[in-house]
């Protein structure tokens, strides 16, 4: 009984160090609707984008998350659907490519209908509506999509977040027609 309990511990250990926790837990999002509300959770984590994934409901996704791309796919936030992607300072949320690829994340606004845009008090604090709040982009972007970040008539709330290394503008941002609050954020080597 002693051998097998030592040698049940030394499988364990073994394992533990040959396949970190990351590599145990992932969830494969292939081409999909999201229409109703959802969380991308940690446990879930990573979340592998391998097709275009559009969101016309409203997606959370949890502190610590890593989302990753593995090809050239976007991340559509409808102007029915909202993105709440709040990290912390110590725990950020990730949208990522073990190698770099022209993916991207898009807010879209559509004949005159604007995303569930950042919503903000009498005293300029955010309340509500889509945001990007201690998330790092990066490796992703590239020259056909104007940006990692594209912003098409659409108004989150962009704050405490990096954009590095990716193959285009960390954020590009058009047709806006309103308050669109980007700050306190690191854009660099992109």
């Amino acid at each position: 009984m002693k051998l097998q309990l030592i040698w049940l511990r030394a499988f364990c250990a073994y394992f533990a160090l040959t396949f970190p926790v990351s590599m145990l837990a992932s969830t494969t999002i292939g081409r999909s609707q999201i229409n109703a509300v959802s969380t991308w959770s940690v446990a879930g984590s990573p979340y592998l984008i391998q097709g275009d994934v559009v969101v016309n409901s409203k997606l959370t996704i949890e502190p610590g998350v890593r989302v990753e791309f593995n090809g050239p796919y976007t991340l559509t936030i409808t102007p029915t659907g909202m993105l709440n992607a709040k990290g912390t300072a110590n725990d950020n949320i990730f949208f990522t490519a073990t190698a770099p690829v022209p993916a991207k994340l898009m807010f879209t606004g559509s004949n005159g209908v604007d995303a569930i845009d950042a919503v903000f008090d009498n005293t300029g604090a955010y309340k509500s509506g889509s945001i990007l709040e201690y998330v790092v982009v990066e490796n992703i972007g590239g020259v056909d999509t104007n940006g990692a970040v594209v912003l098409s008539g659409a108004h989150p709330y962009i704050h405490n977040s990096i954009f590095r290394n990716n193959g285009a503008s960390g954020i590009y941002a058009y047709l806006i027609d309103g308050d669109l609050r980007i700050e306190n954020n690191e854009i660099v080597d992109n």
